[in-house]
């Protein structure tokens, strides 16, 4: 079971409508990974922003 919920916007898909399937699988499996590990190795936090 996930440590988190991710949630993802409907206009995040729409943006992804036109990305290969391939890269597609991809981006949405490491999506899904941050529920299991919200801060992956190599991740920044984004400057002026909270979180």
């Amino acid at each position: 079971m996930a440590a988190y919920n991710v949630f993802v916007e409907k206009a995040v898909f729409k943006q992804l409508k036109n990305v290969p399937e391939k890269d597609y699988q991809k981006i949405m499996a490491s999506i899904a990974g941050l529920a299991n590990n919200p801060r992956p190795v190599g991740c920044k936090k984004l400057k002026g922003r909270p979180g």
